[in-house]
């Protein structure tokens, strides 16, 4: 839920999305009333450089890459939260003796993992000229590249939040 600013009587003090690096609007035309957790989770998650900040199951803050998997993702019949996975901040997932079980740290360990990060969805062509050249542009990865940008990553692109505004404007006078 978005407020509309404007009204001089009235005075909100504006916060912006966690996350978002230096905030140049010092007098924003919206507020976000309702919906400041969901996008800035969301903004952590598919536009940061940086990984999310979140909590695991005893409330200690940890910060996580988020990550879809591309076959799984395609799959027929396939749950596409099933497809999803988080990555500590160092991308290395370990047992419970510490031992690395999985490193993605790089982006030749993303694409040999099959692992496509959710902060590239809306800016996916560089990652995905990498991911061909990688696979020394391998009909068959690129095929499955084209279905998963296809079935995904565009539906990310035209996907349209629903947004309920008002207005501050003519009220509280």
């Amino acid at each position: 839920m978005m407020l509309e600013t404007g009204n001089e009587n009235v005075r909100f003090e504006p916060r912006p999305i966690d996350g978002v690096e230096n905030p140049e609007i010092s007098c924003p035309d919206f507020l976000v009333l309702d919906g400041q957790q969901r996008l800035t989770a969301l903004f952590q998650a598919l536009y940061s450089e940086k990984p999310a900040k979140t909590k695991d199951v005893r409330g200690k803050e940890i910060k996580r890459w988020y990550y879809i998997n591309i076959e799984n993702a395609i799959k027929l019949n396939n749950d596409r939260e099933e497809s999803i996975v988080g990555l500590h901040e160092d991308k290395v997932i370990r047992n419970f003796r510490n031992e690395v079980i999985g490193d993605y740290s790089t982006p030749e360990k993303e694409y040999e993992a099959g692992l496509f990060p959710l902060n590239k969805v809306f800016n996916s062509s560089d990652w995905r000229r990498s991911f061909n050249e990688y696979f020394d542009h391998n009909q068959e990865k690129s095929k499955l590249w084209d279905k998963f940008e296809g079935e995904v990553v565009k539906r990310f692109e035209q996907y349209q939040i629903p947004v309920h505004w008002s207005s501050v404007k003519d009220r509280f006078k």
